[in-house]
Protein backbone atom coordinates (compact mmCIF):
# COMPACT_ATOMS: atom_id res chain seq x y z
CA UNK A 1 0.00 0.00 0.00
CA UNK A 2 1.20 3.50 -0.95
CA UNK A 3 2.09 5.82 2.12
CA UNK A 4 1.28 9.84 0.96
CA UNK A 5 2.12 12.30 3.20
CA UNK A 6 0.36 15.41 2.51
CA UNK A 7 2.47 18.63 3.34
CA UNK A 8 2.00 21.93 4.90
CA UNK A 9 3.98 24.53 2.89
CA UNK A 10 4.38 27.08 5.71
CA UNK A 11 3.01 27.51 9.04
CA UNK A 12 1.49 30.81 7.58
CA UNK A 13 -0.20 28.66 4.99
CA UNK A 14 -1.86 26.45 7.41
CA UNK A 15 -2.73 29.34 9.84
CA UNK A 16 -4.55 30.91 6.90
CA UNK A 17 -6.30 27.69 6.13
CA UNK A 18 -9.22 28.54 8.93
CA UNK A 19 -11.74 30.76 6.21
CA UNK A 20 -11.55 27.87 3.79
CA UNK A 21 -12.87 25.22 2.78
CA UNK A 22 -11.32 21.78 3.53
CA UNK A 23 -11.61 18.95 1.19
CA UNK A 24 -13.25 15.88 3.36
CA UNK A 25 -14.27 12.14 1.95
CA UNK A 26 -17.62 13.21 3.39
CA UNK A 27 -17.66 16.63 1.99
CA UNK A 28 -15.47 16.21 -2.01
CA UNK A 29 -15.96 12.65 -2.24
CA UNK A 30 -17.22 10.73 -5.63
CA UNK A 31 -20.79 9.08 -4.72
CA UNK A 32 -22.33 6.91 -6.42
CA UNK A 33 -25.19 7.96 -8.51
CA UNK A 34 -24.20 11.16 -9.38
CA UNK A 35 -24.15 12.82 -12.42
CA UNK A 36 -22.55 16.34 -13.36
CA UNK A 37 -22.91 19.09 -15.97
CA UNK A 38 -20.32 21.18 -16.95
CA UNK A 39 -20.11 23.81 -19.87
CA UNK A 40 -17.15 23.95 -22.25
CA UNK A 41 -15.89 27.62 -22.49
CA UNK A 42 -13.24 29.53 -23.95
CA UNK A 43 -9.62 28.71 -22.34
CA UNK A 44 -8.66 31.24 -19.59
CA UNK A 45 -5.37 31.68 -18.11
CA UNK A 46 -5.60 30.10 -14.48
CA UNK A 47 -4.53 33.60 -12.94
CA UNK A 48 -2.21 33.53 -9.78
CA UNK A 49 -1.43 31.30 -6.42
CA UNK A 50 -1.30 32.61 -3.11
CA UNK A 51 -4.19 33.66 -0.62
CA UNK A 52 -6.81 35.86 -0.97
CA UNK A 53 -7.02 35.74 -5.05
CA UNK A 54 -9.88 37.19 -6.57
CA UNK A 55 -10.49 35.57 -9.94
CA UNK A 56 -12.64 37.68 -12.55
CA UNK A 57 -13.55 35.47 -15.44
CA UNK A 58 -17.20 37.28 -15.74
CA UNK A 59 -16.31 38.02 -19.45
CA UNK A 60 -16.61 34.63 -20.31
CA UNK A 61 -18.97 32.58 -22.53
CA UNK A 62 -20.96 30.17 -21.49
CA UNK A 63 -22.49 29.00 -24.73
CA UNK A 64 -20.25 26.46 -25.47
CA UNK A 65 -20.85 22.32 -25.43
CA UNK A 66 -22.37 20.98 -22.50
CA UNK A 67 -21.01 17.51 -20.85
CA UNK A 68 -22.20 14.85 -18.70
CA UNK A 69 -20.00 12.94 -16.03
CA UNK A 70 -22.22 10.08 -14.35
CA UNK A 71 -20.98 7.82 -11.02
CA UNK A 72 -22.63 4.58 -11.65
CA UNK A 73 -22.45 1.29 -9.72
CA UNK A 74 -19.59 -0.33 -9.69
CA UNK A 75 -20.73 -3.58 -11.58
CA UNK A 76 -20.02 -7.08 -10.21
CA UNK A 77 -18.39 -8.09 -12.95
CA UNK A 78 -15.64 -5.97 -13.24
CA UNK A 79 -13.03 -5.01 -16.04
CA UNK A 80 -9.94 -7.39 -16.31
CA UNK A 81 -6.55 -6.03 -15.43
CA UNK A 82 -8.18 -2.54 -14.50
CA UNK A 83 -7.00 -3.53 -10.33
CA UNK A 84 -9.52 -3.33 -7.20
CA UNK A 85 -11.85 -0.82 -7.63
CA UNK A 86 -14.86 -0.09 -6.20
CA UNK A 87 -16.30 3.28 -7.94
CA UNK A 88 -16.37 4.25 -11.61
CA UNK A 89 -16.33 7.86 -13.12
CA UNK A 90 -17.85 8.13 -16.74
CA UNK A 91 -17.06 11.10 -18.94
CA UNK A 92 -18.79 9.98 -22.06
CA UNK A 93 -17.39 9.18 -25.47
CA UNK A 94 -16.51 5.64 -24.30
CA UNK A 95 -14.26 7.13 -21.45
CA UNK A 96 -14.76 5.38 -18.02
CA UNK A 97 -11.95 5.38 -15.32
CA UNK A 98 -11.78 3.00 -12.65
CA UNK A 99 -11.47 4.17 -8.97
CA UNK A 100 -10.49 2.93 -5.44
CA UNK A 101 -12.30 5.01 -2.77
CA UNK A 102 -11.99 5.13 0.76
CA UNK A 103 -12.13 7.34 3.70
CA UNK A 104 -8.51 8.68 3.27
CA UNK A 105 -8.24 9.29 -0.51
CA UNK A 106 -8.86 8.13 -3.86
CA UNK A 107 -6.58 6.35 -6.01
CA UNK A 108 -7.11 5.36 -10.13
CA UNK A 109 -6.65 1.92 -10.52
CA UNK A 110 -7.55 1.50 -14.31
CA UNK A 111 -10.16 2.81 -17.09
CA UNK A 112 -10.89 2.55 -20.49
CA UNK A 113 -9.97 5.44 -22.77
CA UNK A 114 -10.73 5.48 -26.48
CA UNK A 115 -9.03 2.15 -27.95
CA UNK A 116 -6.78 1.73 -24.75
CA UNK A 117 -7.55 -0.22 -21.05
CA UNK A 118 -5.51 1.15 -18.63
CA UNK A 119 -3.97 -0.87 -16.32
CA UNK A 120 -2.11 0.50 -13.12
CA UNK A 121 0.71 -1.82 -11.73
CA UNK A 122 1.52 1.47 -9.54
CA UNK A 123 -1.75 3.33 -9.02
CA UNK A 124 -2.49 7.16 -8.47
CA UNK A 125 -3.38 8.82 -5.86
CA UNK A 126 -6.02 11.33 -7.26
CA UNK A 127 -6.50 13.25 -3.90
CA UNK A 128 -6.29 12.95 -0.21
CA UNK A 129 -8.51 13.63 2.74
CA UNK A 130 -8.48 15.95 4.15
CA UNK A 131 -7.02 18.81 1.89
CA UNK A 132 -6.66 22.22 2.58
CA UNK A 133 -5.19 25.38 1.62
CA UNK A 134 -0.71 24.81 1.44
CA UNK A 135 -0.89 21.25 1.43
CA UNK A 136 1.09 19.47 -1.08
CA UNK A 137 1.96 15.49 -2.00
CA UNK A 138 3.68 13.84 -4.93
CA UNK A 139 3.00 10.11 -5.89
CA UNK A 140 4.85 7.82 -8.37
CA UNK A 141 2.74 5.69 -10.90
CA UNK A 142 3.15 2.62 -13.53
CA UNK A 143 1.13 1.24 -15.95
CA UNK A 144 0.13 -0.90 -19.14
CA UNK A 145 -1.74 0.24 -21.99
CA UNK A 146 -3.59 -2.38 -23.90
CA UNK A 147 -5.27 -1.33 -27.34
CA UNK A 148 -7.80 -3.60 -29.16
CA UNK A 149 -5.60 -4.29 -31.61
CA UNK A 150 -2.99 -5.71 -29.79
CA UNK A 151 -1.03 -2.64 -29.33
CA UNK A 152 1.08 -2.43 -25.52
CA UNK A 153 2.34 0.98 -24.12
CA UNK A 154 4.18 1.20 -21.09
CA UNK A 155 3.26 4.14 -19.28
CA UNK A 156 5.07 5.98 -15.91
CA UNK A 157 5.12 9.29 -14.21
CA UNK A 158 5.08 11.72 -11.12
CA UNK A 159 1.64 13.04 -9.94
CA UNK A 160 1.85 16.07 -7.54
CA UNK A 161 -1.24 17.87 -6.06
CA UNK A 162 -1.25 21.42 -4.20
CA UNK A 163 -3.70 23.39 -2.50
CA UNK A 164 -2.14 26.25 -4.34
CA UNK A 165 -4.66 28.89 -4.09
CA UNK A 166 -7.78 30.55 -2.41
CA UNK A 167 -10.18 33.41 -2.61
CA UNK A 168 -13.22 34.43 -4.55
CA UNK A 169 -14.18 33.05 -8.15
CA UNK A 170 -16.67 35.62 -10.41
CA UNK A 171 -18.24 33.94 -13.22
CA UNK A 172 -20.76 35.51 -15.95
CA UNK A 173 -23.91 33.81 -14.41
CA UNK A 174 -22.41 33.72 -10.47
CA UNK A 175 -19.91 34.33 -7.94
CA UNK A 176 -18.72 32.01 -4.99
CA UNK A 177 -16.68 33.31 -1.75
CA UNK A 178 -14.41 31.09 -0.32
CA UNK A 179 -13.04 28.87 -3.15
CA UNK A 180 -10.04 26.85 -2.63
CA UNK A 181 -8.04 26.17 -6.14
CA UNK A 182 -6.33 23.08 -6.33
CA UNK A 183 -3.27 22.74 -8.89
CA UNK A 184 -2.03 18.95 -10.02
CA UNK A 185 0.65 17.92 -12.48
CA UNK A 186 1.21 14.94 -14.16
CA UNK A 187 4.58 14.30 -15.88
CA UNK A 188 4.80 11.37 -17.61
CA UNK A 189 6.46 8.97 -20.46
CA UNK A 190 4.76 6.35 -22.62
CA UNK A 191 6.96 4.09 -24.31
CA UNK A 192 5.65 1.20 -26.92
CA UNK A 193 7.15 -0.64 -29.83
CA UNK A 194 6.68 2.37 -32.52
CA UNK A 195 8.09 5.55 -30.14
CA UNK A 196 7.91 6.99 -26.89
CA UNK A 197 5.61 10.25 -25.74
CA UNK A 198 6.45 12.73 -23.08
CA UNK A 199 3.63 14.40 -21.71
CA UNK A 200 2.88 17.35 -18.55
CA UNK A 201 -0.84 17.99 -17.58
CA UNK A 202 -1.55 20.86 -15.47
CA UNK A 203 -4.98 21.13 -14.11
CA UNK A 204 -6.55 23.88 -11.62
CA UNK A 205 -9.58 23.16 -10.14
CA UNK A 206 -12.22 25.49 -7.94
CA UNK A 207 -13.93 24.08 -5.01
CA UNK A 208 -16.60 26.04 -3.29
CA UNK A 209 -18.43 25.66 -0.36
CA UNK A 210 -21.42 23.64 -0.04
CA UNK A 211 -20.82 22.08 -3.70
CA UNK A 212 -19.14 18.64 -3.69
CA UNK A 213 -17.38 19.03 -7.00
CA UNK A 214 -15.00 21.71 -8.63
CA UNK A 215 -17.41 24.43 -10.03
CA UNK A 216 -14.41 25.29 -12.82
CA UNK A 217 -11.53 23.53 -14.01
CA UNK A 218 -8.52 24.90 -16.69
CA UNK A 219 -5.95 22.55 -17.84
CA UNK A 220 -3.12 22.67 -20.24
CA UNK A 221 -1.45 19.24 -21.98
CA UNK A 222 1.87 19.27 -23.39
CA UNK A 223 2.79 15.97 -25.52
CA UNK A 224 5.87 15.40 -27.30
CA UNK A 225 6.00 12.45 -29.79
CA UNK A 226 9.84 11.41 -30.41
CA UNK A 227 11.66 12.76 -32.45
CA UNK A 228 8.47 15.69 -33.39
CA UNK A 229 7.52 19.28 -32.23
CA UNK A 230 5.25 19.70 -28.97
CA UNK A 231 1.34 19.78 -29.17
CA UNK A 232 -0.02 21.80 -26.94
CA UNK A 233 -4.03 21.10 -26.12
CA UNK A 234 -5.96 23.63 -23.88
CA UNK A 235 -9.41 23.21 -22.27
CA UNK A 236 -11.75 24.88 -19.78
CA UNK A 237 -15.00 24.10 -18.29
CA UNK A 238 -17.59 25.26 -15.91
CA UNK A 239 -20.53 23.83 -13.60
CA UNK A 240 -23.75 24.09 -15.67
CA UNK A 241 -25.08 24.98 -12.23
CA UNK A 242 -28.11 22.85 -12.38
CA UNK A 243 -27.94 21.33 -9.25
CA UNK A 244 -26.04 21.80 -5.70
CA UNK A 245 -23.98 18.33 -4.12
CA UNK A 246 -24.22 18.35 -0.25
CA UNK A 247 -23.02 15.81 1.93
CA UNK A 248 -26.07 14.55 2.32
CA UNK A 249 -26.75 13.80 -1.51
CA UNK A 250 -29.94 15.42 -0.67
CA UNK A 251 -31.56 19.19 -1.89
CA UNK A 252 -29.92 21.24 1.11
CA UNK A 253 -29.62 24.66 0.83
CA UNK A 254 -25.85 26.10 0.50
CA UNK A 255 -25.16 29.32 1.49
CA UNK A 256 -27.97 31.99 2.16
CA UNK A 257 -26.19 34.22 -0.22
CA UNK A 258 -26.03 31.67 -3.08
CA UNK A 259 -30.00 31.12 -3.88
CA UNK A 260 -31.87 30.01 -6.97
CA UNK A 261 -32.55 33.51 -7.35
CA UNK A 262 -29.36 35.37 -6.33
CA UNK A 263 -25.71 35.05 -5.38
CA UNK A 264 -24.08 37.72 -3.55
CA UNK A 265 -20.02 37.45 -2.68
CA UNK A 266 -18.26 40.45 -0.68
CA UNK A 267 -14.49 40.87 -0.62
CA UNK A 268 -11.87 41.17 0.86
CA UNK A 269 -13.21 40.71 4.48
CA UNK A 270 -11.41 42.65 6.49
CA UNK A 271 -11.00 45.16 4.69
CA UNK A 272 -8.96 48.38 5.11
CA UNK A 273 -9.90 50.90 1.96
CA UNK A 274 -12.25 49.66 -0.27
CA UNK A 275 -14.61 46.72 -0.22
CA UNK A 276 -15.75 45.51 -2.81
CA UNK A 277 -18.90 42.78 -3.71
CA UNK A 278 -20.94 41.45 -6.55
CA UNK A 279 -24.52 39.69 -6.78
CA UNK A 280 -25.53 37.90 -9.78
CA UNK A 281 -29.30 38.08 -10.55
CA UNK A 282 -31.28 34.86 -12.63
CA UNK A 283 -34.20 36.86 -13.19
CA UNK A 284 -35.81 40.54 -12.84
CA UNK A 285 -36.24 41.50 -9.68
CA UNK A 286 -36.16 44.80 -7.30
CA UNK A 287 -33.06 44.99 -5.43
CA UNK A 288 -31.74 47.83 -2.73
CA UNK A 289 -28.07 48.12 -0.84
CA UNK A 290 -27.30 49.35 2.84
CA UNK A 291 -24.50 49.49 5.14
CA UNK A 292 -25.27 49.52 8.63
CA UNK A 293 -22.98 49.87 11.68
CA UNK A 294 -23.35 46.73 14.85
CA UNK A 295 -26.46 49.40 16.46
CA UNK A 296 -28.44 48.77 13.01
CA UNK A 297 -27.31 52.47 11.93
CA UNK A 298 -27.31 53.54 8.03
CA UNK A 299 -24.19 53.94 7.47
CA UNK A 300 -24.46 54.35 3.72
CA UNK A 301 -27.31 54.30 1.54
CA UNK A 302 -25.53 52.26 -1.40
CA UNK A 303 -28.58 51.81 -3.91
CA UNK A 304 -32.02 52.37 -3.54
CA UNK A 305 -34.58 50.35 -4.30
CA UNK A 306 -34.83 50.11 -7.89
CA UNK A 307 -35.76 47.33 -10.42
CA UNK A 308 -33.08 45.09 -12.20
CA UNK A 309 -32.44 42.68 -15.17
CA UNK A 310 -31.11 39.48 -15.12
CA UNK A 311 -27.34 39.56 -14.86
CA UNK A 312 -24.25 39.73 -12.94
CA UNK A 313 -23.74 43.66 -10.95
CA UNK A 314 -20.42 44.93 -9.37
CA UNK A 315 -19.49 47.53 -6.80
CA UNK A 316 -17.78 48.98 -4.30
CA UNK A 317 -17.77 50.65 -0.83
CA UNK A 318 -15.01 53.61 -0.11
CA UNK A 319 -13.93 53.73 3.60
CA UNK A 320 -13.20 57.39 3.72
CA UNK A 321 -16.12 58.09 1.04
CA UNK A 322 -18.34 57.37 3.87
CA UNK A 323 -15.99 58.29 7.28
CA UNK A 324 -15.80 54.36 8.45
CA UNK A 325 -13.89 53.95 11.58
CA UNK A 326 -12.66 50.44 12.33
CA UNK A 327 -15.15 47.98 13.14
CA UNK A 328 -17.70 45.58 12.27
CA UNK A 329 -20.36 46.63 9.74
CA UNK A 330 -23.11 45.16 7.92
CA UNK A 331 -23.68 44.84 4.12
CA UNK A 332 -27.36 44.05 3.54
CA UNK A 333 -28.88 43.32 0.35
CA UNK A 334 -32.40 43.38 -0.16
CA UNK A 335 -34.16 41.46 -3.54
CA UNK A 336 -37.55 41.33 -3.83
CA UNK A 337 -38.73 39.51 -0.66
CA UNK A 338 -34.77 37.96 0.05
CA UNK A 339 -32.31 39.55 2.45
CA UNK A 340 -29.00 38.55 2.18
CA UNK A 341 -26.64 40.07 5.22
CA UNK A 342 -22.77 40.17 4.84
CA UNK A 343 -21.08 40.46 8.17
CA UNK A 344 -17.63 42.92 7.09
CA UNK A 345 -14.47 43.95 9.00
CA UNK A 346 -13.49 47.18 8.47
CA UNK A 347 -9.52 47.40 9.89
Amino acid sequence: MKRIIILSLSLFFTLCSFSQITLTFKNNSLTTGDSSTYIKIPWVAPGDAGPDQVWDFSGISLKGEKMVSTIPSAPLNKEKNTGDYNIILNEGGGSEYYFRLTEDYFMETGGVSGDYTLNFSDPIIKMVYPFAYGNHYTDNFAGLADSKTGQKVDFSGVYSVTADAYGTLVLPDRAYQDVLRVRAESNGLEISQCNSVESKTVRYLWYAPAYRYPVMSVSVTERRISGKEAEITRSAAVWSGKTVDTPSGKDKPPDPAVTDDVSVVVYPNPFTDKLNYHYFLRKSIPAAITLMDVTGRISALLMKQQQQSEGLYSGSVNAAEFNLNPGVYYLRFVFDKQVVVKKVVKL
